[in-house]
């Protein structure tokens, strides 16, 4: 599936009336932890990925999979660890709590050492030993399946070494091996320090918003969240988008700094216009989001396309935008929240 089919079947899934868009796909990886050493547990066969429902009715999720991509340095290539979540003759949903903002979890090497480590019992396991292992310091980690209406079937269907069939990835390190579907650039930071989780901070998809944080991992269908042990939070930051800069004057006593102006399309503030952007867009021209509250923090830049609107029209340029169909440098029209 090309990038801009990928885009567009995301946009799509977004205007089909709520009942039928309960699915699998409006969904992210929240948390990504390789191995656990913090002086409280050590054990780095335990390892999970958290997945986080954007909308609710996401947690039809039977038959999809997880798979690492890794470094060439790790010989590249890809590895399945979850071929067929809750097997081939499961039935949806195959975790319960389908409201929006709740998350579900798959660990490893088992239910009985994850949950004597964290003190909650994960939602799929598999067994690292046999299948493979999430990479510590370089890799990409995807879940998923195509993205359609319809739940996830037979994954012998469709490709599991295409990136592009997945709902989500998340590359880190200096990551080189099979590209990451929208060319973005890979976290920094990784997953296999032992002590913390590689933890997403924003809704887009297929992005490097990602930091290191205490890990979390939360199960379905209670949300309970787990833990190993007394964790200090990492005081590791996002570096500020190289996209805008920020001008600081200097007066006797006294120190002024002035944001950038918002970019033209920028409508979730991050400092680049992307899918992230054209999902917001898209959510909002649906009624899913508020005008003026995150993440449609910036609704005085989301005319595009300058028809004094902003609706599914401008999420489409945004898309087409990010896919290089068009260019990026936008003019916007002024629009104010209604």
């Amino acid at each position: 599936m090309s990038r801009i089919a990928v885009l567009v079947a995301s946009l799509l899934a977004l205007l089909v009336p709520a009942p039928v868009r309960a699915a699998f796909h409006i969904a992210v990886i929240d948390e990504v932890m390789s191995g656990v050493n913090n002086g409280t547990v050590g054990n780095s066969n335990i390892q999970y990925v958290e997945i986080r429902q954007l909308f609710s009715g996401q947690n039809n999720v039977c038959h999809t999979r997880l798979t690492v991509f890794k470094c060439q340095a790790d010989g590249g290539g890809f590895q399945v660890l979850i071929d067929n979540l809750g097997g081939p003759t499961a039935t949806q949903p195959c975790v319960p709590n389908g409201t929006a903002g709740a998350r579900w979890i798959m660990a490893s090497p088992d239910g009985a050492t994850f949950l004597a480590a964290s003190g909650i019992t994960p939602d799929a396991i598999w067994n690292n030993a046999a299948t493979g292992r999430i990479p510590t310091s370089c890799g990409m980690v995807c879940w998923g399946a195509p993205s359609g209406i319809l739940p996830p079937s037979d994954p012998s269907t469709w490709n599991a070494g295409l990136p592009s069939d997945y709902i989500d990835c998340v590359a880190y390190g200096n990551y080189d091996g099979t590209a990451e579907p929208l060319g973005n650039p890979a976290a920094s930071d990784t997953p296999g320090g032992g002590t913390f989780s590689l933890t997403r901070t924003g809704d887009a998809m297929f992005s490097n918003d990602f930091h290191l944080a205490c890990p979390s991992p939360t199960s379905n269908p209670a949300q309970a969240t787990g833990n190993f042990g007394p964790c200090t939070p990492t005081t590791t930051t996002r570096p500020v988008p190289t996209t805008s800069s920020t001008t600081t004057t200097t007066t006797t006593g006294t120190t002024t700094t002035t944001p950038p102006p918002p970019i033209c399309g920028d409508v979730n503030g991050d400092g680049v216009v992307n899918i992230g952007d054209a999902l917001v867009m898209a959510q909002f021209d649906v009624g899913l989001r508020q005008c003026g509250m995150a993440p449609f923090s910036q609704p005085t830049v989301c005319d595009v396309n300058g028809d004094a609107a902003c609706n599914i029209g401008d999420a489409l340029k945004m898309a087409q935008c990010d896919v290089g169909l068009i260019s990026c440098a936008f003019t916007c029209r002024s629009f104010a929240c209604p």
